[in-house]
């Protein structure tokens, strides 16, 4: 792709996410915020995980963190109740079904981490990763995701924020 039509495309992106920000203040912009980060670097995790080759375990290990560190109390953080006005998608079910959301914050968290650790021994190829849970019909336990090899860990982060977003994001 040329460096005209990357260009292109990178100022349609932010164009796109400035202006399904318009209007949004306080908690609600943060949290769009970071939702955009994490969507980024999920789309940067599958690019990174679906490349032929090596897998950069550096750059694997940047994307986890990022997402890490938007997981967990720092996401629930920015979801105070009431705080559904436009131009928020978050829907009254957050707050009705708050263990859950908190529980699946705290799952991404959980296995961002794990993604972390694989990234940092630099074993990406993975045992045989049919042995483990499918993602988004079963759950890894925190000693199977301390196990997992990259791709399926990526496969489970995505199945978690996909659930996630049905249940409690308008479309």
């Amino acid at each position: 792709m040329s460096r005209i039509a990357l260009l292109t495309a990178a100022v349609t992106l932010l164009a796109g996410a400035a202006l399904a920000h318009t209007g949004a203040t306080g908690v609600v912009k943060d949290r769009m915020d970071l939702m955009g980060v994490l969507d980024r670097a999920m789309k940067d995790l599958a690019t990174l995980i679906r490349a032929p080759g090596e897998t950069d375990d550096t750059r694997l290990g940047e994307l986890a963190v990022t997402i890490r560190d938007h997981a967990g109390a720092t996401m629930t953080a920015k979801f105070p109740e009431g705080s559904l006005h436009r131009p928020s998608e978050a829907l009254p079910a957050i707050w009705s079904g708050w263990a859950d959301f908190e529980s699946r914050a705290d799952r991404l968290r959980m296995l961002a981490d794990a993604l972390v650790d694989a990234a940092a021994t630099g074993e990406t190829t993975p045992p045989d990763a049919s042995t483990f849970p499918i993602a988004g019909v079963q759950r890894l336990t925190e000693e199977q995701a301390r196990e997992a090899p990259p791709s399926v860990l990526v496969a489970h982060i995505s199945a978690n924020c996909s659930a996630c977003h049905l249940e409690y994001r308008e479309d």
